[in-house]
């Protein structure tokens, strides 16, 4: 990646939507090769593009973080456990954990009582020996441009 596609990527990483005509002028560059060098790191560094949505417009007041001990016996399960946590509906990121839990489950609510119905979702999975709930305000805009910053000096 040489200093053209780090600064595309730069630009795509805070508007994924920016026009490539936009980034050439940037760039001083023609749209053709903003084109090109698009489509190879599409192949080679960019995962997906998406939007960021605006959670509080969609009735969301707050996000909990629900983080797992999965019991010893049923540790040689834990990808079963963890497919089964990915489906369950508002879940918007799932990590598995190295240390005090295994994983942890990031959930956005609507109201307090959502709280509690997805805490009896989760007491329904067999081998979910602890729950640990975190509550806290929701954040605006989701997903934040999480890696942007990465983006700024590259080796």
């Amino acid at each position: 990646m040489d200093k053209i596609d780090l600064e595309i990527a730069k630009i795509l990483s805070k508007n994924a939507r920016t026009p490539f005509r936009k980034i050439a002028d940037q760039l001083e560059i023609s749209p053709q090769m903003v084109m090109r060098r698009y489509k190879r790191l599409q192949k080679t560094v960019f995962a997906y593009s998406s939007i960021t949505v605006n959670l509080e417009k969609l009735g969301f007041k707050a996000s909990a973080a629900f983080c797992l001990k999965i019991s010893k016996g049923k540790q040689g399960e834990i990808d079963q456990i963890y497919d089964k946590l990915t489906k369950f509906p508002n879940v918007i990121i799932a990590g598995r954990l190295l240390g005090a839990v295994d994983m942890c489950l990031l959930v956005p609510l609507r109201s307090f009582e959502e709280v509690f119905e997805f805490q009896q979702r989760l007491s329904e999975i067999e081998g979910i020996e602890e729950v640990d709930i975190t509550l806290y305000k929701v954040h605006k805009n989701w997903p934040r441009q999480l890696y942007t910053h990465l983006l700024q000096e590259q080796p």
